[in-house]
Parts: C-alpha cells; structure tokens; sequence
C-alpha cells in the first residue's frame, strides 16, 4: 500500500480461485490497479512470472525463506 500510495504501479500475483485463497480486506488492496491469476504449478505461468519479474524494478514476496528461488 505504501508504494502505491508513492505511485508505483502495483500488480499482484494471486493464485487461482481454490486454491487456498480467501476474499482479502478491500482496504488492503489500496492503490493496486491490477491483480494477476498465475498457478505457479504450470510451466507457462511460471515462464510469464520470469518474464514481469524481469522488467520490473523491484518484486517483493510474502513466501516463507528460500521459497521465491524455486520458480525464479
């Protein structure tokens, strides 16, 4: 939210629908314009997280330790 509320453009990368997700607080989406559904199970979601990764100027991730170095 802080980011966006400095003006970054904030995409978020959510899971698809069942799994595991849950309607999240309308608040805390302040300020992202956009929301991207990638199963990070399918090798073509994973290339096209590469690829956004790749152009972006900074990514942050809410996995456990370690986690974000299996798919990047």
């Amino acid at each position: 939210m802080t980011l966006a509320d400095l003006g970054a453009n904030v995409l978020r990368i959510a899971r698809p629908a069942g799994a595991g997700t849950r309607d999240r607080n309308p608040v805390l989406a302040r300020g992202r314009t956009a929301t991207l559904t990638l199963d990070l199970k399918k090798t073509a979601d994973v290339e096209r997280l590469r690829g956004l990764v790749g152009r972006a100027d900074s990514m942050i991730e809410g996995f456990r330790p370690n986690v974000m170095e299996n798919w990047v």
